[in-house]
């Protein structure tokens, strides 16, 4: 009986197909599944692989998960907050509304940044914005002061300028979100 050629013992691979010869060389061939043979221990290998990509990919998956619901709720509370205070200048001649969708830009004009929350101090004046900045790994926000931003009209938008430098936001303390 001839069969298909097999990989060396070991490897990997689909399973092959055997080609028999029946007792008459004039009858059809009949072929049938013929699963490789592998390695016990590579087989054990492949799963602690296979076990361990898994709960690295659900771990991954559960911070993310955790994040984006800490930002979701954010958004929700910022957009609130802002419905609420309505249309009336809450800081730099602009709306809450308007901070929230402004972006913050350096000297040069190079976004830096998007408002995410507008925050208040104890007397009730927005005193700094919660920026998440821009071109960071993982989503990383700062507070950065009002004072000292100055609001520019580009097109249909307006964006806060900022004196400070992409570094200068990036050497300021991290804020953690609240867990959710």
């Amino acid at each position: 009986m001839k069969t298909a050629p097999q990989e060396p013992h070991g490897a990997k691979s689909q399973p092959l197909l055997q080609r028999g010869v029946s007792r008459s060389d004039h009858d059809d061939f009949e072929f049938r599944r013929v699963e490789p043979k592998l390695d016990p221990l590579l087989k054990g290998q492949d799963m602690r692989i296979l076990i361990l990509s898994a709960g690295a990919a659900l771990f991954l998956a559960a911070c993310d998960s955790k994040q984006e619901a800490a930002e979701d709720r954010m958004e929700r509370a910022a957009e609130t907050s802002a419905t609420v205070a309505g249309p009336l200048p809450a800081a730099l001649g602009l709306s809450e509304a308007q901070l929230l969708d402004a972006d913050i830009v350096g000297a040069d004009g190079k976004d830096l940044g998007d408002v995410s929350q507008v925050l208040r101090g104890a007397d009730e004046k927005v005193d700094r914005l919660l920026v998440e900045l821009d071109g960071v790994g993982p989503d990383r926000y700062v507070h950065v002061p009002v004072q000292g931003l100055k609001p520019i009209v580009r097109g249909d938008d307006t964006d806060l300028q900022t004196s400070m430098t992409k570094a200068d936001l990036d050497a300021l303390p991290e804020v953690k979100l609240p867990a959710p």
